[in-house]
């Protein structure tokens, strides 16, 4: 019998993907039907799911339907012999399809009644209410109707913000209905922690053909309590004139990149021509110099501003500690610009 099951499935396997799908599904649904015919419902199951899902054939599901019956899986068997009597088949089929069909017409009715139901409804509205039947999640929308379950033993988990997990045990009979009010204890689980709600930020930069650089400065994590208060410490003094100089020196290479830009807008202006200018090199080259000299007073002053900045906001003081700052300049080609931001 699993010979000819394997040959009538072969024409409409062809159907179902690459050949070597088809090749595989096959060594696999004859693994799987002779398990099931030997009582070996595990390893049949097992191979028949891997062979139903990577082609569909009706033999797959009918050995697959008659072993989840045996090992208590009422449910997908129902649903399995379901599928297999709403399978459309050709005039032409093989009879192996055919007889699977027919199994299933005479044995959804006897499974059906066979079914148990349970009820799940929580004895009051929580926040965050949330069940679990044998480790699975139970749907929300199944909360105070009747769900079709397995028969047996079954294991209900129901928890809710504030309230410890409850646990209990239900045993439902063939054809049975059974109904479980869920209670809730306030508290929490033993060892377990409130939920901490987790954050998370995201940044993004651009880039300019312009030399850019930054720097962030953040207040150490020591509280100011533990600093005794000071008028004014010499660490902020020497911040101020540090951040002054820098300050000094990015306004010097505004004015110089400004200059620059100037001569180099008459240069364009004055040498269009070829050769209309003699000494276009000469001042071609004076514009160079600014712009790199701008560049140069930039780079220092940043610096400079940067550990002023730095040395005023972490001298000792007596009021809190600021919050994070970030400086940030940028020169640009032919003198530039500058630009200071931050929080205080």
């Amino acid at each position: 019998m699993l010979l000819a099951i394997t040959i009538a499935a072969a024409p409409f396997a062809a159907f179902a993907g690459p050949a070597e799908d088809k090749a595989t599904a096959r060594e696999l649904a004859k693994e799987g039907i002779a398990a099931e015919q030997k009582g070996d419902c595990a390893t049949a199951i097992d191979r028949l799911e891997r062979a139903e899902s990577l082609f569909h054939a009706p033999p797959h599901l009918q050995f697959l339907a008659r072993c989840y019956g045996k090992v208590g899986r009422l449910v997908d068997a129902t649903e399995t012999w379901r599928r297999l009597t709403l399978e459309p088949l050709p005039a032409n089929a093989p009879p192996a399809f055919k007889d699977a069909i027919t199994e299933a017409k005479l044995e959804l009715p006897k499974l059906e009644p066979r079914l148990g139901h349970l009820t799940l409804r929580a004895a009051q509205k929580y926040d965050g209410f949330a069940a679990e039947v044998d480790g699975k999640a139970w749907p929300t929308a199944a909360l105070d109707v009747p769900r079709i379950i397995d028969p047996g033993k079954h294991v209900i988990r129901a928890r809710a913000i504030g309230y410890k997990t409850s646990e209990e045990s239900v045993d439902i009979g063939e054809g049975k209905s059974e109904s479980v009010t869920l209670t809730l204890e306030a508290g929490t689980d033993p060892g377990g922690t409130p939920p901490v709600a987790s954050s998370s930020s995201s940044s993004s930069s651009s880039s300019s053909a312009a030399p850019t650089a930054s720097t962030s400065v953040a207040p150490t994590s020591s509280s100011t309590s533990d600093r005794p208060p000071t008028g004014s410490s010499p660490l902020k003094t020497a911040g101020f004139v540090t951040l002054s100089v820098g300050v000094a020196a990015l306004a010097g290479g505004v004015v110089v990149g400004l200059i620059g830009t100037n001569k180099f807008n008459s240069l364009k202006a004055d040498c269009a021509a070829p050769k209309s200018c003699r000494d276009a090199s000469q001042r071609a080259d004076e514009v160079d110099r600014l712009e790199l000299t701008a560049n140069i007073l930039y780079a220092t002053g940043g610096i400079l501003a940067a550990a002023g900045l730095t040395m005023v906001l972490l001298a000792p003081s007596g009021k809190q500690s600021p919050p994070p700052v970030s400086l940030q300049f940028s020169p640009g080609p032919s003198g530039g610009h500058v630009s200071l931001t931050g929080s205080f």
